[in-house]
């Protein structure tokens, strides 16, 4: 008997069809350079209130952080339903937790 599975998408496959997505997982910060110091931000990405992976998001503070990872999850939502799956994507700060 096989086990059942359920397809959930992830924020990688999405982005490999969404220029949107893929810019802003390119452009967290992680390579800017010049006067500003970017500090590292971790964050839950959860599907359906479950623990999907974990991000880090680069930004000057906590705040720019905090909308970047907005951004992003609204982007995937978006995708998701673009491509028939409900928009269940969230986040939560910190790193997700080890199952």
């Amino acid at each position: 008997m096989g086990e059942e599975t359920e397809v959930t998408p992830t924020i990688d496959e999405l982005a490999a069809d969404s220029i949107d997505l893929a810019e802003i997982l390119s452009s967290d910060g992680a390579s800017s350079t010049g006067d500003v110091q970017m500090f590292p931000f971790p964050f839950c990405i959860r599907y359906n209130g479950r623990p999907q992976e974990s991000r880090i998001i680069h930004a000057p503070d906590l705040n720019g952080a905090v909308i970047t990872v907005n951004q992003l999850v609204s982007i995937a939502n978006r995708e998701a339903s673009r491509k028939g799956f409900p928009a269940l994507f969230s986040s939560t700060s910190g790193s997700c937790p080890d199952e």
